[in-house]
C-alpha cells in the first residue's frame, strides 16, 4: 500500500487529468482493511449540541463550516452546485502545525502534500443540487485537532463518474485508485477550509 501522500503532491498540478482524491481514499480504506481530494466565507455559528452540522459545497468553496465543533458532531453535505460534484475531505493536521490556513494555502503542491500527517478520516460526496454520500469514516470527527476540509475533484469530472468511482473505491480499497477524467482539482480553486474539534 502507497502513502497517500505522494498522490496528494498531484494533486495542485493544472494540467492533471485524474482525480487523485481517490487514491489517498483508497489508502485509507486499505489501511482500515488491514488493520481490520477555499477557507469557508461564511463561518456559521459553533453548535452547543450534537445536532448534525450540514456544510454546504459551492464552486468552489465550503459554506457554513463553523469555526469549532464538539467530538462526534455529525457532520453533512448539501451541495449547491448545478453541475460539478462537490466532496468533503477531512485530513487531521499534526498538532504541532501552527500555521493559518492563509499560510497553509500558500504553500507549494510539494509543502502542502507535507503537512497532513495521515490518510483522510472522513469523507463525504455529493452530484450537483444533492445531498452527501458517506464514502469514508462513520460521518463523525472523533480526535480533537485542527482538520483541513479540501476537495480533490477535478473541475469538469462528470459527476456519474465520480460517483461511481467514490462508491468502487469504498466497495473495493483492493483494487486501486480509479482515475477520472477533469482539470484541476477544486481545491487549486480555493476548495479548502478549516474546522476545529474539541473535546
Amino acid at each position: 500500500m502507497g502513502k497517500p501522500t505522494s498522490h496528494r503532491h498531484t494533486t495542485f498540478g493544472r494540467t492533471q487529468r485524474t482525480m487523485t482524491f481517490v487514491g489517498c481514499v483508497f489508502a485509507a480504506f486499505a489501511a482500515v482493511a488491514g488493520a481490520a481530494c477555499g477557507e469557508s466565507d461564511d463561518q456559521a455559528s459553533t453548535p452547543t449540541d450534537a445536532a448534525a452540522v450540514t456544510i454546504v459545497l459551492r464552486d468552489y468553496a465550503f459554506g457554513g463550516v463553523p469555526a469549532t465543533i464538539s467530538s462526534g458532531t455529525p457532520l453533512a453535505v448539501r451541495n449547491e452546485s448545478t453541475k460539478e460534484a462537490h466532496e468533503l475531505t477531512a485530513f487531521r493536521l499534526a498538532d504541532s502545525e501552527t500555521r493559518s490556513l492563509t499560510e497553509l494555502q500558500a504553500l507549494s503542491p510539494d509543502e502542502f502534500g507535507g503537512i497532513v500527517p495521515g490518510a483522510p478520516v472522513l469523507a463525504i460526496a455529493a452530484r450537483p443540487l444533492e445531498g452527501g454520500t458517506l464514502v469514508l469514516g462513520d460521518g463523525t470527527l472523533h480526535e480533537p485537532g485542527r482538520y483541513l476540509l479540501v476537495c480533490f475533484i477535478p473541475a469538469g469530472a462528470d459527476p456519474d463518474q465520480v460517483m461511481t468511482a467514490m462508491s468502487a473505491a469504498a466497495a473495493d480499497p483492493g483494487a486501486g485508485p480509479p482515475q477520472i477524467d477533469g482539470g484541476p482539482p477544486h481545491v487549486a480553486a480555493g476548495m479548502i477550509a478549516e474546522l476545529v474539534v474539541m473535546p
